[in-house]
């Protein structure tokens, strides 16, 4: 007898998702995250694995990028697509560039983000986006950014021009806060601070982390005194 369908669809996502291998590097979409939680992926701490409703979401929204820059690509503005940069230890991975030296970041989001969704509202999108064109702007010759949302449920779509002079010295800003963690960690074992509550609850941020298990274990065992640095 035929498996459950989402059995089926569930097994084929998991053994289709891509693996990250361990690594110090700074990724572009660790800007604006935690530093705590940036802190731990680079020092290797055991990440939460994605449940499969989530996994579903993260292949939705695949699909969706491949249909924008399929588009793309059919209507002959499609210069490159899943741009791939490395640049003073920051790795990064650009959805497309298209004619004009345009770099193009989609972002696949829930209709209900378009009620409130501005300018500046992703900061960590923003400075992802303005840390790639800073990267590549020489290779591709690249004029501007772009962050281009759809709504996966109802198909809205908003294109909004990243301000560059704006984004771009906030997010190397944040690349120095990011390593100045770094060095903190491997130099006396101090992990940053845990993000405020807001409202006496823990911050979203927290409750949707993948490393949400580590650093709830790590807390215990500091507070119990051990040091949790890695080995000489």
């Amino acid at each position: 007898m035929l498996s459950s369908i989402t059995i089926l669809i569930d097994a084929h996502i998991a053994s289709s998702e891509r693996k990250h291998a361990p690594s110090e590097s700074i990724y572009a979409t660790d800007l604006g995250s935690c530093l705590r939680k940036v802190t731990m992926r680079r020092a290797g701490f055991k990440s939460d694995p994605y449940d499969a409703r989530t996994l579903r979401v993260f292949k939705v929204g695949n699909m969706y990028h491949d249909f924008i820059t399929d588009a793309l690509e059919a209507q002959g503005v499609l210069v490159a697509k899943e741009v791939v940069g490395k640049k003073d230890n920051i790795s990064l991975r650009v959805d497309a560039i298209i004619k004009g030296g345009i770099l193009v970041e989609i972002k696949s989001v829930n209709s209900r983000k378009f009620s409130y969704l501005k300018s500046d509202s992703d900061p960590h999108y923003l400075m992802q986006t303005a840390i790639g064109f800073h990267i590549l702007k020489d290779e591709y010759k690249l004029t501007s950014a772009r962050l281009y949302y759809v709504s996966k449920d109802d198909l809205r779509i908003l294109e909004m021009e990243v301000d560059l002079p704006k984004w771009l010295p906030r997010a190397l800003t944040y690349v120095i806060d990011l390593n100045n963690a770094w060095k903190k960690w491997t130099d006396f074992g101090q992990m940053p601070s845990l993000l405020p509550d807001v409202g006496g609850k823990r911050p979203w941020h927290c409750r949707y982390c993948n490393m949400l298990t580590s650093c709830k274990d790590f807390r215990e065992k500091m507070e119990n005194g051990k040091d949790q640095r890695p080995s000489p």
